[in-house]
């Protein structure tokens, strides 16, 4: 479930800059009052390795992430994936969805760009008959970006899987991250964002 790609933050931003990456292959957008853009990476042949322009020019490479998820009734199982910091903070999203700006269910409630160390919580849960609590695993994973020359690489580093009431002592700091995607997989129809930083404080379902 968890899909994550990167992209490269370039300051300064001019129209001959922008004119020079577009040449060479890269596309993105301006953000702010234009002076600074957001190129979305391509894999350069491997699904966690992506071409860099810093032969172009110099930037900051970024983790680009969503918060989905949600239950689905019919098939009795339900799925979620939230992101966080490695001290089990929310992250602030860049666009997070909202009335005037609704998700349907299953697609994204919230997208992030982060440039350090991230961790995505994933959980899966299916109910069982009368009686029968079911399913409630999670997938705890962190991951981080290493730039050697013209590539950067996504390496990711699996914590734990395993049953939810498990969780090791040692990944306690991600108790709030996990319950809010639990949350968020037992959700029927669910079309709101439960683990993210708004105005310096979390908002937690």
């Amino acid at each position: 479930m968890c899909i994550m790609s990167l992209a490269y933050r370039i300051e300064g931003v001019d129209d001959a800059l922008v004119a020079t990456l577009k040449d060479a292959g890269y596309h993105g957008r301006t953000v702010g009052d234009g002076s600074r853009a957001i190129v979305e990476l391509t894999t350069n042949g491997k699904p966690d390795e992506f071409r860099l322009p810093d032969e172009i020019c110099p930037g900051t490479t970024l983790f680009q992430l969503t918060e989905e998820g949600g239950r689905n009734r019919k098939k009795r199982t339900g799925k979620a994936l939230v992101v966080c910091k490695t001290n089990g903070d929310p992250l602030r999203p860049y666009w997070l969805c909202s009335e005037e700006r609704p998700s349907k269910p299953n697609e994204p409630h919230a997208r992030f760009s982060f440039p350090g160390r991230v961790v995505t919580i994933e959980v899966f849960r299916r109910w069982g008959g009368s009686g029968v609590s079911g399913v409630k695993n999670v997938l705890v994973t962190e991951h981080a970006i290493q730039n050697g020359g013209s590539t950067a690489t996504i390496v990711s580093n699996r914590l734990y899987e395993g049953a939810i009431k498990e969780l090791p002592t040692e990944l306690s700091r991600f108790k709030r991250a996990v319950s809010a995607a639990l949350v968020k997989a037992e959700t029927h129809d669910c079309r709101t964002a439960t683990y993210v930083e708004v105005d310096g404080d979390a908002a937690v379902a």
